[in-house]
């Protein structure tokens, strides 16, 4: 009886240790990737998996990792299968899934993920913005209008969300109400050149072209040098 309870002491301490073990790997590829040490974080990852092959998070975030920093897209693609079959329900692998698909070029196997990262977690807003920016790459910028009101309704201070509702709402000829959120944008960031530079196209497209090149000066003047370009082309 001493002997079995030893034994079964053992395999419960073995297992505490491996996990453990996993997980001190993982928190050091954390702290390595904070640091942007990102080749010695994705070490840390492997270890950690190796240690523990069914941790979602390591996937995960070696995955983002051979995504934004190697651009290893389908060893991303890979880390994200592999944390979905862990966890079939883990909306973040979804949502980062999606985003490797839309980086190859698969915009509705991208709008897929979305979705199911949305069914899961229907709070995230960048969820929306996400895959409203995979709808524009297909045209469908009702749609894409629909989750920037969706994203911008979960998180309205983030001002890139109006500058992409704007962008499709251009698309659709509606270019007061493209304008509006450019200029929503820039009551968020006085600074943000590219709201300048879309209003700029908008009031083009709308006939003025004396506020188009208003528009494009002041984001040149904000650093945006295309704007320049778009000057020379457009306003003599």
């Amino acid at each position: 009886m001493k002997k079995i309870l030893f034994t079964f002491f053992f395999i419960i301490f073995g297992l505490t240790a491996i996990a453990q073990t996993a997980i001190d790997f993982y928190n050091k590829g954390v702290e390595a990737e904070t640091n942007k040490n990102y080749s010695i974080a994705i070490n840390y990852y492997s270890k950690a998996i190796q240690k523990n092959p069914r941790m979602k998070d390591a996937y995960l975030n070696r995955g983002s990792i051979k995504r934004s920093q190697e651009e290893d897209l389908y060893g991303a693609l890979d880390d994200y299968n592999k944390a979905i079959q862990i966890d079939q329900n883990f909306s973040l692998a979804y949502v980062n899934r999606g985003n490797v698909k839309a980086d190859l070029g698969d915009f509705r196997g991208a709008i897929l993920d979305y979705d199911k990262a949305i069914s899961f977690n229907p709070y995230q807003s960048i969820f929306y913005n996400n895959r409203g920016r995979t709808k524009d790459k297909i045209e469908y910028y009702s749609g894409a209008v629909l989750d920037y009101n969706r994203a911008i309704e979960i998180d309205p201070k983030v001002d890139y969300y109006y500058i992409n509702r704007g962008f499709s709402k251009d698309r659709l000829q509606d270019y007061y109400g493209a304008i509006s959120d450019y200029k929503q944008a820039l009551k968020l960031n006085p600074n943000y050149a590219d709201a300048y530079l879309k209003i700029g196209w908008s009031k083009y497209k709308m006939g003025d072209k004396e506020g188009a090149c208003l528009a494009w000066s002041k984001a040149g003047e904000l650093g945006e040098n295309t704007a320049y370009k778009t000057i020379r082309e457009m306003c003599y």
